[in-house]
């Protein structure tokens, strides 16, 4: 398992009071202000800055400003508050410190490397020159996703950790529109998981940071939702684009963040894109593991129902003596079933049926013994149903029907 990173920006708009480090203004909570929030009190030759930007591509920048005073001028700079300026917006006053406008200026870039990126502050005014709500980079862009390889995650299933107050919901990072966005609560660790729908062999994931990044952060694989494989780990993330080339396969790809870049914010993400190829033949899912389950009876004593789906060999699920019984296992939604395995304590099935079902009352049966022997009893099936049964009409024994583990494979 491997994995490469490139830091870029992708072009969107970005909140103003997401920054790196704040040298003078207030963060101000503001009804009309996008987000709810924006950069107030600016006074002359106070400064923002952020980190790995690169305005690759980027023709232009527009600031949603406002002010009841002169106005002013805000700079955009490269390294230093006093490096190389490649944007100059001229703020003028617009009557009001709710009146926003919009102002617009070209971006001359002197290459297209990452940057630091400071947004500096000067006016002639004395006191605040003017408040700064949000900030909107427009061109092509950099590291677009390649025409002709679809985004596996779009439009898919995502479960989060968490989602922050208001619209930035969990289903926005995988929209495939740069301009909406999931954020997390402010605490770590949190996650984003997004559901392929099947098996995929995946070579690029690519996560477009708002400016509330993730410092430390796996990008994680699986088959089941349950057990994980990272594909990729750092603990020195910077934000922007983070374009890795990876190698692993799975049906689920969650993001896991355990270190916020911004400790005054969660996790934010534009996009939250998955390349790879279909598996062919992909390996079967252990669907039944701590899935609920019900019996048809229970021996008196600790050997219960849960018992026979709970990964231990030394637990078991035992009825009572008599024929029939049946042990069900609700998978939680259709599935496509493929094998089942019966790991018989001694008291075993010699004849029995497994079945499915998608309402646990109508039953298809998909494979059938009047010769079972005990051990295990590892079938190879077909079929498809949220539940599946083993439904005993005949002991092995004079004891009832006991089962250490239950297994169902499928996707």
């Amino acid at each position: 398992l491997t994995g490469e990173q490139q830091l870029t920006l992708w072009p969107k708009q970005w909140q103003a009071e997401h920054f790196v480090t704040l040298n003078g203004p207030q963060v101000i909570s503001q009804a009309a202000a996008e987000g709810g929030m924006r950069l107030g009190d600016i006074q002359n030759g106070e400064s923002v800055r952020h980190h790995a930007v690169s305005l690759k591509g980027i023709t232009s920048v527009k600031a949603r400003v406002s002010s009841a005073n002169a106005g002013g001028v805000l700079s955009f700079r490269y390294d230093s508050p006093t490096g190389t300026e490649v944007a100059r917006v001229t703020v003028p006053s617009t009557g009001g410190w709710d009146n926003y406008t919009e102002v617009t200026a070209p971006v001359t870039r002197p290459d297209d490397n990452t940057h630091d990126l400071y947004l500096v502050f000067t006016g002639a005014a004395t006191g605040a020159l003017f408040d700064l709500d949000s900030y909107t980079f427009v061109g092509n862009g950099v590291s677009v996703p390649p025409t002709g390889s679809p985004d596996r995650a779009q439009g898919r299933p995502v479960t989060v950790s968490s989602t922050e107050a208001g619209a930035n919901v969990a289903g926005n990072a995988v929209d495939g529109n740069s301009a909406t966005r999931w954020s997390s609560l402010y605490a770590d660790p949190q996650w984003i998981t997004v559901d392929l729908g099947q098996q995929y062999a995946l070579d690029r994931v690519r996560i477009n940071w708002e400016a509330a990044f993730g410092r430390a952060y796996q990008v994680q694989v699986s088959n089941d939702n349950s057990s994980w494989t990272s594909v990729f780990s750092t603990t020195t993330g910077d934000g922007g684009v983070d374009d890795l080339t990876v190698t692993g396969t799975g049906r689920y790809v969650r993001v896991y963040g355990t270190q916020r870049g911004l400790t005054q914010y969660g996790y934010s993400i534009f996009d939250l894109n998955v390349y790879g190829s279909p598996v062919s033949n992909p390996t079967p899912t252990l669907l039944s593991r701590n899935r609920p389950v019900t019996v048809s009876s229970t021996e008196a004593g600790a050997n219960v129902a849960a018992n026979a789906v709970d990964g231990s060999t030394t637990t078991r699920w035992s009825s009572l003596y008599a024929d029939p019984q049946w042990i069900t296992v609700d998978l939680g939604s259709a599935r496509n079933v493929s094998r089942v395995v019966l790991n018989w304590e001694a008291a075993f099935g010699r004849a029995y049926q497994v079945q499915v079902s998608n309402d646990n009352s109508t039953w298809t049966t998909i494979s059938s013994t009047t010769t079972g022997d005990g051990g295990v009893d590892d079938l190879t099936v077909s079929g498809s149903g949220r539940y599946v049964r083993i439904n005993g009409t005949a002991r092995g024994t004079q004891w009832g029907y006991s089962l250490w583990e239950f297994e169902v494979y499928g996707s």
